[in-house]
Order: C-alpha cells, then structure tokens, then sequence
C-alpha cells in the first residue's frame, strides 16, 4: 500500500478548506486547538491567529534594533522590553503665575505682562514657565492599542491555553507560568509608567491616524502601526489568499491519527465534488461540516454522525416487537437469529443496570455511526428527499489480507447504513422502487489489492486522491455537476 503522508494530507484538508474560506464561507471542522474548543468563525480564527504570527521565529536570535517591513506579533514582543525604553513623550510649556514663590524658570516678559494687566507695582508676582510631560501621542495610543489587543485575545479567548499548556503545544511562547510573552504583555499593559495610564476603548484607531504613525521615526512605533492596522482588518473579517496561507501553515493542527485525518479530507473532497458547498463550524454533538441550499433543497453534510432530526441509525428493541411476535407463534422455542439477538439485546441491558445501577437503559437491536453523512431535504416542507452515506477506510498494514479485510469491513459497513436508515418516523428508507432514496460509498487510499467498480449503483468505491462521482452520490439536483 502507497502510505500517505500525514504532512502532505494536512495540507491537502487545509488547501481544500482553504478554498471554502477564499470564498468569505464560515471556518470548517479544523481542530486548531483543543477538541473541546472549537472555532465559530473565520474572525475567531484569524484572531487566534493574529497572536502567533511568527511563531517560527519565537525561539530565535530577535534584536530589538531590527525592524521587520512586515511584522509580526510573537517577534514583536520579544523586542518590546528592549525597546520600551525608547518610549516617544513631548514636552508642552505651561505658563504659571504665582506671587511670592518661584516654581520652575522666570519668563520675565510675561511676568512683566502679567504684573502691567494685573498689578503694575506687585513686585512678588512672577510668571514661570515649565514644562508638563505627556504621554497620550498618537503613537503611544496606538502602541498602547495594539498591547491591549493581543491582551484581550489571549485573556479571553485563549484562557484555556494558560490552564492546560500541555494541549496548547502549537501556543508554545504564550502558554506556561514562566512565558516571557506573556509576562511582558502584563507588565506593559498593568505596570509601565507610561502606557498603563493611557486610557483605551474599544473603539478602532482611525485608518488616518494609523498610517501617520506607520510614517514615525521609531520603529517600535512603525511596527506596532502595522500591525494594529493587521489586526482591525481580522476583526473586520478582511483577508486575502496570503493571510489564509499562511494562517493554515501556522495554524492548521490535524487529529492525532491519520486516518482521522483522512475522514476529514474526504469530507471536505465531498463537499468540493458536490459543489456550493459552504463550510460551517462545528456546533454541539452534531458534527455538520458544511450546508447549503440548492434548487429548493437544503443540503447538510455530517461527519461521525449517529443521525439528525430526519434520520437515525437506531433501532431499538421495540421497534422489532411485531417482528418478534410473528416469529414467536411461529417459534415458540425461540430458536431464529432474530428472537436470540433480541433476548441477547434484553439481557445486556438488564445487567447494564444491575452492575452499572443505572435507570431506563435502552435496548438496542442495532445503531450505526456512519463516517460521512448527506442529507437533503425540500426547503419549504422539511422533507427528507435522499440521503447519501459514507464510510471511511484507511488500513494500516501492507498485507494484502489486511487491506482486503478492511475493503470488506467498509463495504458491510456502508451496506448495512443503506439498508437500515430510518427516517423520523421511523421507516426504513432503503430500498426504493422508482428513485434511489440512499447511496453510499466507501473511501479508501491507495492500496496494493485491485478493487473492481461495484455493479450496485446504490454503492461506489472512491480511492485517493479521486473524489466521488457527482452523478451517483444520490442527490439529484447535484448530479449536472
């Protein structure tokens, strides 16, 4: 069997991904952090981003005298607590008038304007001149703005990180009780004499405003310009090919298993063969990885999915009660397949509840968890029009018997999902006289065994990196694509 390369399959889901992104869709399924952490939009993870951009050059030689044309955030910092010190203020002249003491040095022409306005002959009054120092520039505000930014997002939105570094191993320089990052964000943000007293909103810095500063002779002040101008063009959702690159190069972290990783492209190849396809987050315990509307008809792809509101792939034991009935006056020994499996059923969950002291346990006579599942439904009514189901196989052995064992799990797999789905009310969808109501197919990688096309049009077999045959997926409204 050819192995696939894991680093080549990444990057294989994030260029496909990639392409649903380019298009301004919503992120897909990429677990860029923890599973339990899931990403909701494409602003979310250009954000998360935003705070490990140059990553790869967190652990290098970063000298504070050297400016990056393009900067950003990780090599930034490091340079912040050798460059603080050159922190911009201006000094403004203030006049003071006091009788009878001096504070700072005489202006004797305005004292002597003073003194003809206010009293000729008052020889103790004395106009002084000093200087107030201030520290709310433009470029302190924006520098300023720019540290509260990368606070606010790894305070909020990557508090997680902090609490459980050892599943935050790509935030490696923000995450762990002795991170320099983030200690010098806290100690600029809450300590620094200068910017911890100017007052910022949450309100952008003007387009204007920024681009003056990115003008400054400082380049402290020059990087943190352009990079606080990178970040409001993330919260505002405004991106382009290379920041999409280049978020998926840093950020793109696959399941631990390649062939988890493999059911993700598959996904992902599906949705680019059906065409339309919007990826979406991934919300709650229903895995959707992508919906979209065509033609009167909505369509939903699942992944790892036990079913949705207009199907299941469960069947409890009082579902085959009449079943059993029949053959229990035709054998009342109970001798058939079915009256065994079904006392086998009853008796795992009465010792579920014995042993475990659990309540109400369901007896199942069978439930399914099929890796890929499409549904489509009419818009108007909610009718469930046809489904397709997809089982993926990835052996991990070179012998032959082994990838001919696999094939055969898959085929039994996608088989029984097409003959035993359900629809809400509980019949069986498959199989169908005048339409095919379920397809399915299986998805393997290359393999040393010569597979043949299957002759059940309900069922295909796909090997990478070919994707499914638009014709037979069993959506008719997709099959001119």
């Amino acid at each position: 069997m050819t192995d696939l390369n894991k680093r080549e399959l990444a990057r294989d889901v994030a260029d496909l991904a990639n392409t649903y992104l380019g298009k301004g869709t919503r992120i897909p399924a990429v677990e860029t952090i923890s599973p339990e952490d899931r990403i909701r939009n494409i602003e979310e993870l250009l954000l998360r981003y935003f705070v490990v951009t140059g990553i790869d050059m967190a652990d290098g030689d970063v000298s504070p005298s050297v400016e990056q044309p393009s900067p950003d955030v990780m090599p930034f910092v490091r340079k912040l607590p050798g460059r603080i010190r050159r922190i911009k203020t201006t000094t403004e002249p203030q006049i003071d008038i006091q009788r009878g003491r001096i504070e700072g040095r005489i202006d004797w022409q305005e004292t002597i304007k003073t003194r003809a306005r206010r009293a000729p002959n008052d020889q103790q009054l004395f106009a002084s001149r000093q200087t107030d120092e201030r520290i709310e520039t433009q470029e302190n505000r924006v520098l300023a703005t720019l540290i509260d930014r990368i606070h606010r997002i790894l305070d909020e939105r990557l508090e997680d990180a902090r609490e459980s570094p050892e599943e935050y191993r790509w935030l490696s320089g923000w995450v762990g009780t002795d991170s320099p990052l983030w200690t010098t964000i806290l100690r600029l943000k809450y300590d620094n004499p200068y910017l911890s007293q100017i007052a910022v909103d949450a309100d952008p810095i003007s387009g204007a405003t920024l681009e003056e500063v990115k003008e400054a002779r400082t380049p402290l002040y020059r990087e943190a310009a352009k990079l606080l101008d990178r970040y409001q063009r993330y919260h505002r959702e405004e991106y382009d090919e290379d920041d999409l690159r280049d978020l998926f190069n840093q950020l793109f972290v696959g399941p631990e298993e390649v062939h988890e990783l493999f059911e993700l492209y598959w996904a992902y190849k599906l949705v680019e063969v059906l065409g339309d396809g919007h990826l979406i987050p991934i919300t709650g315990n229903m895995n959707e990885i992508a919906h979209w509307e065509l033609n009167g008809s909505e369509f939903q792809l699942f992944t790892d999915a036990t079913g949705t509101d207009l199907t299941n792939f469960y069947i409890p034991l009082r579902s085959v009660a009449e079943e059993k009935s029949v053959l229990d006056r035709e054998f009342p020994n109970g001798g058939t397949f079915t009256q065994r499996y079904w006392t086998a059923s009853d008796r795992a969950g009465t010792l579920k509840e014995e042993v475990l002291e659990m309540r109400g346990v369901e007896r199942e006579f069978y439930s399914g968890r099929p890796d890929l599942l499409l549904i489509e439904s009419d818009i108007e009514s909610g009718a469930l029009q046809e489904v397709f189901v997809g089982e993926v196989k990835y052996p991990t052995s070179d012998r032959r018997k082994v990838q001919r064992k696999r094939v055969a799990e898959g085929l039994n797999q996608c088989v029984e999902y097409v003959e035993l789905v359900r629809d809400e009310a509980g019949e069986y969808l498959s199989p169908r006289t005048d339409e095919r109501m379920v397809t399915g197919a299986v998805f393997l990688p290359p393999l040393d065994i010569e597979v043949i096309p299957p002759s059940d049009d309900q069922i295909q077999l796909v090997q990478y990196p070919n994707g499914p045959r638009a014709n037979i997926v069993g959506v008719n409204d997709l099959r001119s694509t």
